[in-house]
């Protein structure tokens, strides 16, 4: 190998090493809160239990305990449902799910997001988070605006 070709191969390595550190993978579009890590979450949709009282029939609620990852914008649920409030025939299931989910401004109010969730076969569920007490805190309510939907409501806690 003569100086000319070593030279111009230690110059052609020096300008690759110089764009391989320049050119990093590019990262996740941060979420509009600037939210990051994780939150434990349990949330819950009381559908009809306060009517069963009123009118014998079984009510039904669905809680939720739940692991977003804000940094990847994915996580995972336990998803408990509860038949026949009110009745000696309660019973409940339980299932496991994982999903991933977008942020996004809430259009009019200040330091409120929308979360759209969405879950095994193309189901979604939105939600509306405030974070709260430095972030650490996320109060978390449905954003259904169909009547026919019972609202949710809970509270994360980054971990």
């Amino acid at each position: 190998m003569n100086f000319m070709s070593f030279k111009t191969l230690k110059l052609i390595s020096l300008l690759l090493l110089a764009i391989v550190g320049i050119l990093k993978p590019a990262a996740a579009e941060p979420n509009p809160s600037g939210l990051t890590g994780q939150y434990s979450c349990v949330i819950n949709r009381q559908h009809a239990p306060f009517s069963t009282n009123l009118n014998g029939a079984g009510g039904v609620g669905v809680m939720i305990t739940g692991f977003f990852d804000y940094t990847k914008n994915s996580g995972s649920m336990i998803i408990t449902g509860v038949n026949n409030f009110g009745t000696k025939s309660v019973n409940s299931e339980q299932e496991s799910v994982d999903f991933t989910f977008t942020e996004t401004k809430h259009p009019t109010v200040a330091n409120t997001f929308n979360l759209t969730v969405k879950l095994p076969g193309n189901e979604i569920a939105n939600f509306i988070h405030m974070p709260v007490n430095g972030k650490n805190t996320l109060m978390v309510t449905s954003s259904d605006n169909k009547s026919s939907k019972a609202p949710w409501n809970g509270i994360c806690q980054k971990i």
